[in-house]
C-alpha cells in the first residue's frame, strides 16, 4: 500500500481504500470462497485456504458473540446504576456463592471556563490559579514563504527553536511538537476554602462538574 500510494495524501488514500472492490475466487472447500485484488493470481496452498477458514470462522464467531454481550452488558450496566442511583447509599453487592463482588461509585470530572474564572477570582487568580500555554503550529510541508523559503520539517524546527531560545529557553526544554491550548491547574482546596470563608463567588458557569458512574467487579476469593 505505501509504495503504491506514496505520492497521495492521506485524505486521497483514505478514499482509495473506501473504493476498493474485490474479487472472489473458488476454493476446494464446499461454499467457501476467498476473496482478493482485482487481477491477482493467487498462489495459496490447500492447507492454508484451510487454516484461514477455521481462523476466520472463529474469529467471525467471537466477534458476533462479543457484540452480543457488549450490548447486554450495556444494559445491564444501566439497569444496575438505575437501582443504585434510586437507593440512597447503595454502593454494590457481594456473593460467596457466585464468587464475585460488584462495587459501584460515582466519579467526578470537573472543569473550568478560563474567562468565567478570572472574573470571578479577580486578583486571587494568579494565587489560586497556574497556566500552562500548549502551542501547535500546524504550516504546510513543501509551501514557499514570502521570502522564497521552502518549509520543511527540518526548517520549521530549526526557526521555533531558535524563537524559544532568543526567549531565554533552554535548548533541553525546547518542545518538538507544539499544541496551543490553555491548560488550567486550580488548587481546588485553597479555592473552596476561600469561597467558603465568602471571600470570592464563583460566576455561574466558572465551574462545571460532571459526575460519571463506574461499575466494577471483582472475585469475593483470588484463586490460583
Amino acid at each position: 500500500m505505501q509504495n503504491i500510494l506514496g505520492n497521495l495524501t492521506l485524505k486521497e488514500v483514505k478514499k482509495t481504500i473506501s473504493k476498493e472492490r474485490f474479487e472472489t475466487f473458488p476454493t476446494h472447500l464446499d461454499g467457501i470462497q476467498l476473496r482478493r485484488e482485482p487481477d491477482v493470481e493467487l498462489d495459496i496452498l490447500r492447507r492454508t485456504t484451510e487454516e484461514l477458514y477455521d481462523l476466520a470462522k472463529k474469529y467471525s464467531r467471537n466477534k458476533w458473540e462479543i457484540d452480543g454481550l457488549a450490548e447486554a452488558q450495556a444494559l445491564g450496566r444501566e439497569q444496575i446504576l438505575k437501582i443504585v442511583q434510586e437507593t440512597k447509599g447503595l454502593r454494590g453487592l457481594i456473593s460467596e456463592k457466585d464468587n464475585f463482588v460488584l462495587t459501584t461509585f460515582p466519579s467526578e470530572k470537573v472543569s473550568y471556563d478560563r474567562y468565567l474564572l478570572r472574573q470571578s477570582l479577580q486578583i486571587s487568580y494568579s494565587a489560586i490559579v497556574r497556566e500552562m500555554l500548549v502551542v501547535s503550529i500546524f504550516v504546510p510541508v513543501g509551501s514557499i514563504t514570502t521570502k522564497g523559503i521552502t518549509i520543511s520539517e527540518e526548517i520549521l524546527e530549526g526557526a521555533i527553536k531558535k524563537a524559544l531560545i532568543d526567549l531565554g529557553i533552554s535548548e533541553e526544554e525546547l518542545p518538538k511538537v507544539m499544541n496551543q491550548r490553555i491548560n488550567l491547574d486550580v488548587n481546588e482546596e485553597k479555592l473552596d476554602k476561600m469561597i467558603d470563608q465568602g471571600k470570592v463567588k464563583l460566576e455561574p458557569g466558572a465551574r462545571q462538574a460532571k459526575i460519571t458512574w463506574n461499575v466494577k467487579v471483582d472475585p469475593f476469593r483470588k484463586t490460583g
